[in-house]
């Protein structure tokens, strides 16, 4: 034990000696190097560490942690072949522009010396392996600046680009004449109007006429019968001629009310149609007029044009045949102002009503957004303040939304899709109109 003690502490005595005389030899480096530094006559030579060196690519692409040797050129260095001798390690890259040219330049290069300095060999050890470790990572970061300096990106992308616009505009032009095909049924529909109110203007001045000439008769049948007939009074009133009512305010001169009016009393059993008018000619069924301009017209093929608005109390029912199918027909409510079609439904435009604060949205078959839907104005806020609703996750905000009420969601991504189709189709969101494309 006692010379194993004595062996540790004269070993760490050298050790402590070698670290002294290393720390002296560096700092007479140091004073040396000073001393000698702006001498003409002397020059710093490295014998030891990290120093640049001149380097040439006459063997090949320089890259770190590769041998280097003494090349053709004088005072050059160069990528050591198997077997050469070597003078030190590359520390950074020098890379030709292509195979047929060489290039030089300065490079850090890693030299060092073979002795039996314990010191020496630990440093050259560590740098080894630094290196071993370095020359990987500057491999992976040549190959990275190289694919990056090759890639040609707008060769790339443009042609993706271009085809994707070019179909963009296929699609704008087909929307933009089927606009134009629109307008000019429009236009047409409008001078057809225009036609049929003229002729409602000469047909208005044919009733007149004819209303003129039954009140000149006083009591006209109509449909004679064995039973009762229709008769217009000399006010202008369409009676049963039998009626007793009738008899009577003839018979004691008392004047009728001053309405046309249709009337089959209770007291009167008949299954018979209260008014038929039937067309033979090939003018419109019937057409009311007021001030000149028709209001309601029925053409000899059954269409039926209303000028204004039409309120319907009840229910709509559209059915082919004159006659609605059993399901549809206990399906529509008469009393909720529903509407029943049998066929398909085609429209230019839909519209629905929205509350106040939410705007109508035409919706899109591709998205499946159809007919529309209500979408708030504006941002959200909370309730009685102006504070906008921000800073939410997405389950806070549905869960917002749907307390609103029943119906209420927050806008899902076919419906911004939906609104995005919106802005496309109207021009003056283009901002440079000047510009090809949207």
């Amino acid at each position: 034990t006692l010379r194993q003690t004595a062996a540790l502490k004269a070993g760490k005595e050298s050790q402590e000696a070698q670290i002294e005389a290393y720390v002296a030899g560096t700092q007479q480096y140091n004073d040396t190097t000073t001393q000698y530094e702006n001498n003409e006559n002397y020059i710093i030579v490295g014998m030891l560490g990290q120093v640049p060196a001149k380097a040439s690519t006459e063997n090949g692409d320089i890259r770190p942690g590769d041998s280097l040797t003494s090349a053709i050129e004088p005072g050059h260095i160069t990528r050591a072949n198997p077997g050469d001798p070597t003078v030190g390690v590359a520390l950074e890259k020098l890379m030709s522009e292509n195979a047929s040219t060489t290039e030089t330049g300065i490079i850090k290069v890693l030299i060092s010396r073979r002795n039996k300095s314990l010191t020496v060999e630990m440093v050259e050890s560590q740098i080894t392996e630094r290196i071993a470790n370095m020359e990987i990572e500057d491999e992976v970061a040549i190959m990275l600046e190289t694919a990056i300096e090759d890639y040609d990106i707008t060769g790339t992308i443009t042609p993706i680009i271009d085809e994707q616009i070019a179909m963009f505009d296929s699609v704008l032009t087909v929307e933009f004449d089927n606009v134009n095909n629109e307008l000019l049924l429009v236009a047409n529909s409008l001078d057809d109007c225009l036609a049929r109110v003229s002729a409602l203007e000469f047909s208005l001045g044919e009733i007149d006429h004819r209303i003129s000439a039954l009140e000149g008769l006083g009591s006209v049948v109509l449909e004679p019968s064995l039973d009762h007939a229709y008769a217009i009074t000399a006010e202008g009133n369409v009676v049963f001629s039998n009626d007793e009512n009738y008899k009577q305010t003839k018979e004691t001169g008392t004047s009728t009310p001053d309405v046309a009016i249709v009337e089959i009393y209770s007291g009167t059993t008949t299954d018979k149609t209260a008014l038929v008018v039937n067309q033979e000619g090939l003018g419109d069924v019937a057409d009311f007029q007021s001030g000149g301009v028709s209001i309601v017209n029925i053409a000899q093929g059954g269409e039926v044009a209303v000028v204004g608005e039409m309120s319907i109390d009840g229910r709509l029912m559209v059915c082919s045949g004159a006659g609605c199918g059993e399901a549809l027909d206990s399906a529509v409510d008469e009393t909720l102002g529903d509407m029943g079609v049998e066929g398909t439904v085609v429209a230019g435009a839909f519209a629905g009503y929205c509350e106040d604060g939410y705007i109508w949205v035409i919706g899109s078959a591709k998205y499946g957004t159809m007919p529309g839907f209500c979408v708030s104005e504006e941002e959200m806020k909370y309730e009685f303040t102006d504070e906008l609703m921000v800073n939410m996750r997405q389950d806070e905000a549905m869960f917002t939304c749907e307390k609103i009420g029943d119906g209420y969601h927050l806008i899902s991504e076919n419906e911004w899709l939906t609104i995005a189709e919106n802005i496309i189709r109207v021009i003056d969101n283009d901002v440079d109109e000047v510009v090809d494309g949207l």
